[in-house]
């Protein structure tokens, strides 16, 4: 009776071990999957922003900075840049957005300077 247990329970911790090496893989590629996702569609939104006639620009040094002290914005800076910056026309009115991205020196848990956007 006692090797039956010791063999069962040596199949149940190779189970658990053979469990999250897959558990681990999955999440690598899922998350690799997103990140590709997340690019194509930073590349088609250059391709719609000129079929648009808007225009684009990946990195905008300084756009930013007119903005501090406004919403999530810092309260104050200079040359701070805008990711993914979009200026045109819709329905007969300007518009311009932008990802903001920033560090944050003060965050314990997700270490020191850790980026956000």
């Amino acid at each position: 009776m006692e090797t039956a247990v010791g063999i069962l329970l040596k199949v149940f911790l190779f189970a658990f071990v053979v469990g999250m090496f897959t558990l681990v893989i999955r999440a690598f590629v899922r998350s690799g999957k997103e990140d590709k996702r997340i690019r194509q569609g930073w590349a088609d939104l250059s391709r719609v922003a000129a079929e648009r006639g808007w225009t684009y620009e990946q990195r905008a040094r300084g756009r930013a900075t007119e903005y501090c002290g406004v919403g999530p914005m810092p309260g104050s800076g200079s040359n701070l840049s805008s990711w993914h910056y979009v200026t045109g026309e819709f329905r007969g009115r300007s518009f311009m957005c932008f990802e903001y991205r920033y560090s944050n020196p003060l965050s314990g848990s997700s270490g020191v300077g850790s980026p956000r956007s």
